[in-house]
């Protein structure tokens, strides 16, 4: 029996934040321009140009930082436990899939421009998951590595990597 236990998402919460990141960002610059427009308030931003780009930093921040804090609520604790063919996951202490696996696919990625990431679909003969795991490397925005849709570290990615060859090597045997 072997377990395996790592951050990551899944992936209809990765289509999730997909669209809440553009639009989080987005809205506060469309809802400052526009007032602007509406409330006449041009020649202001005009004369003062700085508090123009504060309000809109300020803004894009308090965006940022909401985006963040909705994507950490999708990102859960999974443990994977494998016990031969048979599969049992566990989202937070509750199971979520289980029996014989059928088929998976993985895809890992690394470069030198790009975080670590990890894609893993698991298929049973009634059910499947769809987990999705990347590195948070960077610690700055200056970064090359820098991911503001990083779901966990980079030992995260490695486990689940090492569970997608686990369970690839196994499906081959058979």
């Amino acid at each position: 029996m072997e377990r395996y236990t790592f951050s990551a998402s899944t992936a209809k919460s990765d289509i999730y934040v997909g669209l809440l990141f553009p639009a989080l960002i987005m809205l506060p610059i469309l809802a400052i321009q526009l007032i602007l427009f509406y409330l006449k308030l041009s020649d202001v931003t005009r004369s003062h140009p700085n508090i123009f780009i504060l309000l809109v930093f300020a803004c894009v921040n308090f965006s940022f930082y909401i985006a963040k804090k909705f994507q950490s609520r999708f990102v859960k604790d999974y443990t994977v436990t494998l016990d031969g063919s048979e599969v049992a996951i566990l989202c937070d202490d509750i199971e979520i899939l289980s029996g014989t696996v059928v088929s998976c696919k993985f895809k890992g990625s690394s470069s030198k421009f790009f975080a670590k990431a990890a894609s893993l679909d698991i298929f049973t003969d009634y059910e499947d998951i769809k987990l999705r795991a990347r590195a948070r490397e960077g610690g700055s925005l200056l970064s090359p590595n820098w991911n503001p849709f990083a779901t966990g570290s980079i030992s995260d990615v490695d486990t689940l990597l090492s569970l997608g060859r686990r369970l690839e090597n196994m499906l081959e045997a058979e």
